[in-house]
């Protein structure tokens, strides 16, 4: 009878071993002194709160979020709390001259210097050459599927290659750490990369490798402010050097817009010392949840990464893409789209990847139509080492003028929650190179929305068996 019980306890792929080591691995133990430089210059430059912002209390919001806390994925600084005293920003691993670095810019108000992306070219991994990694056996071998997807997504949009090298002089060393971290950019020899118990999502994975690529978080670009207000009130004392923009940071360089969908881009409450008010507000409130998203890189954050290795130079030739696509690294006949679009020259809807999937086109009068989307797959569960799949409709009005559009009805919960992850759908309202907002829950309900050009794009991800909800659009 003991046998039988046994074999209805559930068993979750998150579970940590029960002998967790208590001491703080020695590699993190050195990053203390290197953080505290930081915090030193941070703390003399801003010994108080920079502003007095108190914002709205969105207890309700938190109260509704707690009903789907259990399904929904952590985020690395919720991960790593417990070494977070010990890492850069909760993730990286930095070296003495980039400490050095951060604190003199922050000592000098930043002066606009490079940031966002690595500029020093010690720092980026030789294109021409494959980059080496190895697993070692402190992995467990449940998650190493998870890994190998996150490092094939990097190979296979960019034009950088992934190798497995055990014995390569300079290679990424993946391990289970106490946490999910690596260093910032290429670092000689023998790299780094922990990803640790609750770490095996695709979204943290491919966030890491991004970090090791030379990329920080998007949240610290030098146009920060003209995006997101910062509750500096509301951050812990200790976590406000978090968020110093810094010489690690800058897409502006690369040309990238400001992304809140952006793989590398925080959670609003991060680092809340009140967790019922954000520390982050997006100057463009309809974005708000669409911070901190654990779905997969944005095709800014594809492009920053081809951008930055200047994968360009692969194809002697480039294609007139549409619709901000460009010419694929990784075949030069073929162009690398938006999400939403696909085909050679990125003119055709992208097929959606649900079993049940109804994505179609459909064309606005000035007469308000209906439609119902549907998007099912039976397979998707709250496994999360698994891949979300998706579906995509386009609405399209006439050149010239806006398109309105409002979601009528939905099985969406009333749930409101950071980064919108069991199911979402996405609405962008015409800048297709970047995010559009995610929609997670009913407070969205009959709002009519705007168009910024003759085209929208819906894009829905389910993680929990299907999404549905209703349409109606029109041209404005």
């Amino acid at each position: 009878m003991l046998l039988i019980l046994l074999l209805f306890i559930p068993v979750s792929i998150h579970s940590a071993p029960t002998d967790q080591v208590k001491r703080i691995d020695p590699l993190l133990e050195q990053q203390k002194k290197y953080l505290d430089i930081i915090k030193k210059a941070y703390n003399k430059k801003y010994p108080e709160a920079q502003n007095e912002t108190d914002y709205p209390s969105v207890a309700s919001l938190n109260k509704n979020r707690l009903g789907l806390r259990d399904k929904q994925p952590l985020s690395i600084p919720e991960i790593n709390a417990e070494i977070s005293d010990y890492l850069y920003q909760s993730d990286l691993l930095l070296t003495e001259e980039q400490a050095i670095s951060i604190a003199k810019s922050i000592e000098n108000d930043n002066n606009r210097t490079k940031r966002q992306a690595v500029t020093n070219p010690n720092y980026l991994w030789d294109k021409n050459q494959p980059i080496h990694y190895e697993f070692r056996a402190s992995l467990n071998p449940a998650h190493l599927p998870i890994i190998r997807r996150g490092i094939k997504f990097w190979n296979d949009n960019t034009c950088l290659d992934f190798k497995r090298d055990d014995t390569a002089p300079d290679r990424l060393s993946i391990f289970a750490g106490d946490g999910c971290y690596t260093y910032y950019g290429k670092r000689s020899r023998v790299q780094d990369l922990s990803i640790g118990y609750y770490c095996e999502q695709f979204a943290t994975v491919t966030h890491e490798i991004m970090h090791a690529l030379g990329f920080t978080h998007h949240q610290l670009r030098d146009d920060r402010d003209d995006h997101i207000i910062l509750n500096v009130r509301n951050i812990k004392k200790e976590d406000q050097s978090n968020f110093a923009k810094t010489p690690l940071s800058d897409g502006q360089l690369l040309n990238i817009p400001y992304d809140y969908g952006s793989v590398m881009h925080y959670y609003p409450s991060v680092y809340a010392n009140d967790t019922s008010k954000f520390t982050m507000m997006a100057r463009q409130p309809l974005f708000q949840f669409t911070m901190g998203q654990l779905h997969e890189p944005s095709f800014t954050d594809i492009l920053a990464v081809n951008r930055l290795y200047n994968c360009a130079s692969k194809c002697p030739t480039q294609l007139p893409c549409s619709n901000a696509g460009y010419t694929d690294p990784r075949n030069c006949n073929q162009c690398k789209c938006p999400p939403y679009f696909s085909g050679r020259l990125c003119r055709i809807l992208a097929p959606g990847t649900s079993p049940v999937c109804n994505g179609q086109v459909l064309h606005a009068t000035s007469v308000w139509q209906s439609f119902d989307g549907v998007q099912r797959d039976p397979s998707t569960t709250t496994n999360y080492t698994r891949a979300f799949t998706t579906c995509n409709w386009h609405i399209i009005g006439i050149v010239g003028r806006r398109v309105e559009i409002k979601i009528t009805s939905t099985h969406l919960d009333n749930l409101c929650f950071n980064n919108c992850f069991v199911r979402t759908l996405e609405i962008n309202l015409g800048k297709i190179e970047k995010s559009g907002f995610y929609v997670c829950c009913r407070d969205f309900l009959n709002r009519v929305f705007t168009s910024e050009s003759d085209f929208v794009a819906l894009r829905g991800y389910i993680e929990n068996l299907q999404l549905r909800f209703t349409v109606q659009y029109r041209i404005a």
